[in-house]
């Protein structure tokens, strides 16, 4: 199993963060390993997502049921996909009124061999980067232009 921790204090409020994380149709957009952003269902408290992600000249696809917690958290739990096993953690914690600290905490294991280790390490590098991706489009969509 592969176990992805990573962490960033930025100069944003928390609210905001869980937003851009929350906004799931807009990855497609922001990302390049994105290929596709789906919201098959959406309320208040859970959301299920369908992404098609790009890893090297592999796709694959796969379906997460989100439980959100409004400005904090979200729990994603694999519903359907190459995985055998995929969950994480979203937090977002206020440190201040205008900055927190983002953290993601994400496991997972392919199911199958011929899937193996090529998409293995791909999925594990998009992870790696995802807190610096998200950190970088809130710089851009956030940040306030200097004249």
């Amino acid at each position: 199993m592969t176990r992805v921790e990573r962490s960033a204090l930025v100069p944003f409020a928390a609210p905001r963060m869980y937003g851009l994380v929350v906004d799931v149709p807009a990855y497609a957009q922001r990302f390049s390993w994105c290929e596709q952003a789906t919201l098959l269902e959406s309320s208040d408290t859970v959301q299920v997502a369908r992404l098609g992600v790009k890893v090297g000249g592999m796709r694959a696809a796969f379906t997460t049921r989100n439980t959100l917690v409004a400005g904090e958290r979200i729990e994603m739990a694999l519903e359907e996909g190459p995985f055998q096993r995929l969950s994480g953690v979203w937090s977002f914690r206020a440190l201040t009124e205008s900055a927190s600290r983002v953290e993601l905490v994400l496991e997972f294991e392919l199911a199958g061999r011929f899937l193996g280790s090529a998409l293995a390490r791909g999925f594990a590098g998009i992870a790696d980067r995802m807190v610096d991706d998200f950190c970088r489009e809130a710089r851009r969509e956030f940040a306030v232009k200097q004249p």
